[in-house]
């Protein structure tokens, strides 16, 4: 009987030390954010974290991130998430986006919150006006033969419902094509088209359709 003494001393230690290391990794989860987004950022790797369910203009809100800023955003787990990675995540955020705001300027993740629910908001619009549209065009090229005479239903017939619309007093119907440029149409009056414009990937701007507006009293 004594035998079995030492072994299950030795049990009991192994267990204690595993409790302890247990409880450390689980405090150390915000060091361990902390340290990992370091890294990341001394990379050049811009990231932020989220965790839970995520609100409606969340693609929105990654998408001009990463295509203004190359910041990404990525959600690590829903609406179940333990103490330890919240305490993760926290930590991590906290030098993330205080490197990009250093780098990129102040308050760049408000300022894209805001710009990406008025892009969801702008988008519900477009949905009721446009409920039954095909697929949208991948390319400018659906977008060329655009005429004056066209309506915005036969456009949207033609090429696709667009991803938002941003006028005040006209209407401006925007596209974000695949390649990430950006076709852009304006009018006062859904049945025919006041001007277009293209801006491709580096942010160069053409015409695709003269501006009436400019030459028309409003």
């Amino acid at each position: 009987m004594p035998s079995f003494i030492p072994k299950r001393k030795q049990l009991a230690a192994a267990i204690a030390l595993l409790a302890v290391l247990g409880i450390g990794w689980w405090f150390s989860a915000s060091l361990r954010g902390r340290i990992a987004a370091h890294i990341d950022v001394a990379r050049g790797h811009y990231k932020i974290l989220g965790y839970g369910l995520p609100v409606v203009w969340q693609p929105a809100y990654a998408r001009i991130l990463k295509e203004r800023y190359g910041i990404e955003y990525e959600g690590v787990a829903g609406c179940i998430v333990s103490d330890s990675l919240v305490s993760y995540v926290e930590g991590y955020d906290a030098v993330s986006t205080h490197a990009a705001n250093r780098k990129f300027g102040s308050d760049i993740f408000r300022k894209a919150s805001d710009e990406a629910k008025l892009e969801w908001e702008s988008q519900s619009v477009v949905m009721q006006m446009f409920p039954h549209a095909p697929a949208k065009a991948n390319s400018v090229a659906c977008f060329r033969s655009l005429t004056h005479s066209m309506s915005m239903r036969y456009v949207v017939n033609e090429c696709g419902r667009p991803d938002e619309e941003a006028g005040s007093g006209i209407y401006i119907f925007i596209y974000h094509l695949q390649d990430h440029s950006t076709v852009v149409i304006g009018t006062r009056y859904l049945d025919r088209l006041d001007r277009a414009s293209y801006t491709d990937a580096s942010g160069k701007q053409s015409v695709l359709l003269e501006d009436l507006l400019a030459a028309s009293p409003q």
